[in-house]
Order: C-alpha cells, then structure tokens, then sequence
C-alpha cells in the first residue's frame, strides 16, 4: 500500500529495534531512507534518502511489477469468481401466490390467449376468492421452497466465502513470495 508524506510508519534502529516516524516528503513505499533520532527524545532529527546502486533499483522496480501483476492477477479472479457466484446463485423463493399463478397459468392463459395483463388480473381475483383452506396447499408449497431457498443460500454462501478467502490467502502468499 502507498504511504503518503506525514503519515507515520515503523523503521528498523540501527540497534535491532523499531521506531516509528513520519513518512518522508517526496518519497515512495519501498525507498531507502536513514533516519538520525536525537537519542534523549527519540524524536526525528534528520531524515536522508539513501541512493540505490542500479542492479538494487532495477531489482526493487521489478519486484514492484511482480507484486502490480500479481494484484491485477487476483482481482481478475475475484471478477471471474463473482460471475460465476451470480450464476450459480440459488432460485429465489417462490409466494403461496406465486404458486397458485404457477399451477393455474396454463387454464387462463387458455381462456385468454396472449393478453398478459388480463391473465394476471384474473389468476389474482381466483387468489382472493380462494377459500383460506384451499390457498394453505400454496402456504405449504412456500414454507418448503423458503426452506429449500434458505439451505441453498446457506451452502452457496459457505462456498464462495471459502473460496474467496482461499484466493486471499493464495494471494497473499504470492505476494510474500515475490518479496
């Protein structure tokens, strides 16, 4: 990730340790820098950007281009995986109405040929007019499709977290490999 000027981050002591300072002006994640720390106060008393022989320069450059393909590489993939995902999404869940359309479409579809909205206002009229005891076989049809809908979603989920995090890791391992 890109630092930007004045933002603090952690630098090795020349002793072993770690302290953390203020991100040089004008310098980029990855430059070397030596620090002089006022040893009473730890503060920052000069900051100077150390040059890089070519061989280390061309060596850090190229390490940068691994790690940008890399990441391009992996967020193709998060995009590839989120299409699939999409398409394998479960069927939503279908109302008690929804079924009763379902079941009853083919008769009023006979009854009125190619005229969609009369079709659809009809099946909703048959709906209201319908005992509460003849519309429960359609409730019941719908809890199991909610419960379907439900075990489908849950496994479907399960499955594409595991895989992005699979990719993550995959990713992260790659990077730290190219380092």
């Amino acid at each position: 990730p890109e630092v930007e000027a004045g933002e603090p981050f952690v630098v090795a002591t020349s002793g072993g340790g770690q302290r953390q300072v203020l991100f040089p002006e004008g310098g980029q994640a990855g430059d070397s820098w030596k620090f002089e720390l006022d040893k009473s106060t730890g503060e920052v008393v000069s900051q100077v950007q150390v040059e890089l022989s070519e061989p280390e320069k061309q060596r850090r450059e190229a390490e940068r281009e691994d790690i940008d393909r890399e990441g391009e590489r992996f967020q193709e993939e998060l995009r590839q995986l989120d299409i699939e995902e999409k398409m394998h999404k479960p069927k939503a869940r279908m109302s008690a109405f929804f079924w009763f359309c379902d079941a009853h479409r083919p008769e009023v579809a006979e009854q009125l040929p190619g005229r969609v909205t009369e079709q659809s206002k009809m099946l909703s009229k048959m709906w209201r007019e319908l005992p509460r005891e003849e519309q429960q076989r359609y409730y019941d049809d719908s809890e199991r499709d909610n419960a379907r809908h439900k075990a489908e979603s849950a496994a479907w989920k399960r499955r594409y977290d595991n895989e992005r995090e699979n990719l993550a890791s995959e990713h992260q391992a790659n990077i730290e490999q190219l380092r």
